[in-house]
């Protein structure tokens, strides 16, 4: 198992391969952790805005690659009222480190987020440039 996730994270785009096989690997992101959200409706110039706030923790004994993040208003009913993608301040994060997270998105609908869920995804590129 460790194999496989050492050979993914040098060349990404070999995952497919792997799970076109049966053999799972973890995410590139396992170790990192999302925390501290907070999110805010607000005018801005007369146009409302959410803005995002979060904290990107790695637990890991090792220098994490961090990819982007899909962020997803939430109504009170649960289901996503918009969504986007977050790119990070920064492409790695060193052992134990952290990592602030801002993001600001117009909003058409006002007070209508009841919650705002943030999670990693997988990059578009499949690798590691930005």
């Amino acid at each position: 198992m460790l194999g496989r996730v050492s050979i993914v994270k040098a060349v990404p785009a070999l995952r497919g391969a792997y799970e076109a096989v049966g053999l799972k690997v973890p995410p590139a992101w396992d170790g990192l952790h999302i925390t501290n959200i907070k999110s805010e409706l607000r005018y801005d110039s007369g146009t409302m805005k959410l803005y995002v706030d979060a904290l990107i923790h790695n637990s890991t004994d090792e220098v994490q690659f961090v990819p982007e993040i899909k962020a997803s208003a939430m109504g009170v009913d649960g289901r996503s009222i918009q969504s986007w993608v977050i790119d990070p301040p920064a492409v790695t994060l060193i052992s134990g480190g952290d990592l602030a997270v801002h993001s600001e998105t117009m909003y058409a609908m006002e007070r209508t987020v009841d919650s705002v869920r943030l999670e990693f995804v997988a990059p578009r590129n499949g690798g590691h440039e930005r």
